[in-house]
């Protein structure tokens, strides 16, 4: 039987002989079963002899290791002894049961290693791992251990749960449990850690189960979020804080517009009827009684007459600036070449034939409101003609080309120009040109198209020199473009 066994077998009698050398025992150490037989163990080294001794005192060893050298290679044993009772009870002799565990102790070592290195990493990461059962931590590195101030000890031999804030502790005991199970749960959530010290942070999981050791285990990793999670609810106080500044000053705003349009409005219709007796009386008078007035009461006359002409004018103008948008946008498909023609063929024709008018086409349709840009460009091509300069063919350039996903349009004249400290300010309610010469204006017509253009979702602005002229563009969204001037729809 011994023959055959898969580890080395040694007998020694009382006089620690051998009588029992199996052929395992040979090929582990070397030596043949005839030249071991009858003798004292050949390959005892001294620290053997005192584990025979204390065989022989009765002892039963296991677990010893020692390394036994064949040949030039020296091999990692694992050793066992029992005493043989002999006659009267007394120690009749031991058996040495032995086996090669070289490979075994290579394994357990590069395993040591692996386990080292990864333990190394574990420690060097910033965020906190650990694995549970549901039970005591089964492992924790430092990230962890310096979180919630527990020693590796300490979490080894706690409830997992109590690092867990008391108030959160069912929520995460119950959702461990049916991970556990395999059941679906969140794998990422917020929860607060009641630190060793008494404090509390917020800690952010992310848990999975693995198998570890042949059973389902959660392996999980808790960020300290305790610094984001304040900075977030001043974020939030500060956005709510700026919510409500700005709905106040939102509502002051749209108060102040409510006033000022209302204002606006009452002074250009409640003043139009006064206005129109005055002009009309006026009228009676120039047309009944100019004779009767001499040349200073005469000229005293068409001033009334002019002014309450410009009045009124202003007051119109005055009107569509407050009521502009107030109807919403009528969407629909314009053709700006279309447009351009019919602007020019309003004016007077005796104008028109002192002008040079060049429409650098092909415009494109546009899904716009076309009142709007009526009233846009009939301002723009006003003031053109308006403030041409004496003595000076008028030249007028409507053009436009795309940039960046806006369609931007111009109208460039050759024009008296505009002055350079007046370029910011001409788009504002009631700005006129105090250039010598200008003639008058009620200083609505720009600000009316500003007013209009932004309604469209675009801008405009203007270049110009005194003298040289003025080119204003118009840009607008180039998404409601939606063809060429040959595409009528």
């Amino acid at each position: 039987m011994f023959q055959r066994a898969p580890i080395g077998v040694i007998g020694l009698d009382g006089e620690g002989k051998v009588w029992l050398w199996n052929k395992r025992a040979e090929d582990i150490t070397g030596v043949k079963a005839e030249e071991a037989l009858g003798r004292i163990l050949p390959w005892a080294k001294e620290e053997l002899k005192e584990v025979l001794k204390e065989a022989f005192g009765g002892k039963v060893l296991h677990g010893l290791e020692f390394l036994q050298r064949k040949g030039e290679e020296e091999r990692w044993m694992r050793l066992s002894v029992s005493p043989l009772e002999g006659p009267g009870g007394a120690v009749g002799g031991v058996v040495l049961f032995f086996w090669d565990v070289t490979e075994e102790k290579a394994l357990s070592y590069a395993l040591k290693q692996i386990l080292d290195l990864l333990s190394s990493l574990a420690d060097s990461t910033r965020a906190g791992l650990f694995l549970h059962r549901g039970g005591p931590f089964l492992y924790v590195n430092k990230a962890f251990r310096e979180l919630t101030g527990f020693t590796f000890e300490e979490l080894t031999a706690m409830p997992s749960w109590e690092v867990v804030h008391p108030e959160d502790r069912p929520l995460v005991r119950e959702r461990a449990k049916k991970r556990l199970k395999g059941e679906e749960v969140p794998s990422c959530y917020e929860v607060r850690f009641l630190l060793k010290d008494g404090s509390v942070r917020w800690a952010e999981l992310a848990l999975a189960v693995v198998d570890y050791g042949g059973k389902p285990t959660i392996v999980g990793t808790a960020y300290d979020v305790t610094e984001l999670k304040r900075v977030q609810e001043e974020l939030y106080k500060a956005n709510e804080e700026l919510k409500r500044l700005v709905a106040t000053k939102t509502g002051e705003l749209l108060s102040v517009e409510r006033e000022r349009e209302v204002l606006l409005y009452s002074i250009s219709h409640d003043l139009r009827a006064p206005l129109r007796a005055i002009e009309g009386f006026s009228e009676l008078l120039w047309e009944g009684y100019r004779d009767v007035l001499d040349e200073k009461g005469q000229r005293f006359l068409q001033n009334v007459l002019q002014a309450s002409r410009r009045a009124a004018k202003m007051f119109e103008d005055l009107l569509k600036y407050v009521r502009l948008g107030k109807k919403g946008l009528q969407m629909s498909r314009v053709d700006l070449g279309i447009l351009f023609k019919e602007l020019l063929e309003g004016f007077d024709p005796s104008l028109l034939a002192q002008a040079k008018v060049l429409l650098k086409g092909p415009f494109p349709s546009l899904v716009s409101d076309e009142t709007l840009l009526r009233l846009v460009f009939s301002n723009l091509l006003d003031n053109a003609f308006k403030y041409r300069k004496e003595g000076v063919p008028l030249e007028v350039e409507i053009g436009s080309w795309e940039e960046e996903g806006s369609l931007v349009l111009y109208v460039r004249d050759n024009g008296r120009g505009i002055p350079r400290d007046c370029l910011e300010k001409v788009f504002d309610l009631f700005q006129r040109l105090t250039v010598q010469g200008s003639p008058e204006s009620t200083g609505v017509g720009l600000a009316i198209a500003k007013k209009a253009v932004e309604l469209l979702g675009g801008s405009i602005w203007v270049t110009s020199e005194l003298g040289q002229g003025s080119t204003f563009y118009v840009k607008l969204p180039l998404e409601v473009c939606i063809g060429s001037a040959v595409d009528r729809g």
